[in-house]
């Protein structure tokens, strides 16, 4: 009897602490994200095709239930990233429902919470068809059609989707892309 009630608390301590692994790792793909997704804005020779007509580039923070991660992220974000190439940036923290009622130009989009795949495919059409560099964090995004993310093996680097790259008519400087782990649903072609 001792040895069932041991292992039922074991069970159960495992249990409970299962939601607070995974949302570590989460977090921590979120903050390695972010950042990428900075350097990813920056590589894009294609900004000033984003510049409002008030002389901003505009980046949303994607949430769904909660915007709390979101405006964490944000806030880490928000000092590296005040102006690009000398347009200032306006960050802000929107529902996934505003993003896709959105009418306004927007340089880039950062999801911060996973998507069920309606969703996910809502916001990657949008992005495409509005030209927008859409970046998740989350694992196997990229290769949903999701513009660009990260990719974790022995050392962590930007993961692009190339067909979503051709897609939206968004270009990269050439080192970053080399660099980069690319995916191409036509050919299968990962480097």
């Amino acid at each position: 009897m001792a040895k069932i009630l041991h292992f039922f608390c074991l069970w159960l301590i495992l249990l409970i602490s299962l939601p607070v692994v995974a949302d570590s790792f989460t977090d921590r793909r979120a903050s390695v994200g972010i950042k990428l997704f900075r350097s990813m804005l920056v590589s894009n020779t294609t900004y000033l095709n984003k510049v409002t007509h008030s002389g901003e580039l505009h980046v949303k923070l994607i949430f769904i239930h909660s915007d709390r991660k979101a405006r964490v992220l944000a806030a880490s974000l928000g000092p590296d990233l005040k102006a690009l190439k000398g347009k200032p940036v306006v960050l802000e923290v929107v529902s996934l429902n505003a993003y896709l009622k959105s009418s306004e130009t927007i340089l880039g989009a950062f999801i911060v919470q996973k998507m069920d795949g309606v969703n996910l495919k809502a916001v990657i059409d949008k992005s495409i068809l509005d030209q927008t560099l859409l970046f998740s964090p989350f694992e196997g995004d990229v290769e949903k059609g999701v513009f660009g993310g990260i990719s974790v093996e022995s050392k962590v680097r930007p993961f692009i989707n190339i067909d979503t790259l051709k897609k939206s008519k968004i270009t990269l400087k050439a080192f970053y892309l080399r660099v980069s782990k690319k995916h191409e649903t036509q050919h299968e072609n990962q480097t």
